[in-house]
């Protein structure tokens, strides 16, 4: 074997945005819509790869309802509409 790593003989992953409602999490865009569809309360349930895609990050990040602690913004995502990330320091 040669003294080249495994990474250093690939290219880098293209990183491809995650689904609407990702950036910052917002479970009434990013979730709500996927369980509204499915109406999990009482049923099982097989889910698309999108649906999955957009559960997914959700249960990874352990995710509070909102993306953000600002109760402005909360109330708008609450609403539905996009907001901007957390500022990075």
């Amino acid at each position: 074997m040669s003294g080249r790593g495994f990474i250093a003989r690939h290219e880098p992953s293209v990183i491809t945005p995650g689904p609407d409602g990702s950036k910052p999490l917002s479970y009434p865009i990013l979730v709500q819509p996927v369980l509204g569809r499915h109406c999990v309360r009482h049923h099982e349930v097989a889910l698309s790869a999108e649906d999955m895609d957009r559960l997914i990050p959700w249960m990874d990040a352990n995710a509070l309802f909102y993306g953000t602690f600002k109760p402005e913004d909360q109330a708008r995502q609450l609403k539905g509409e996009r907001i901007e990330g957390p500022e990075l320091n």
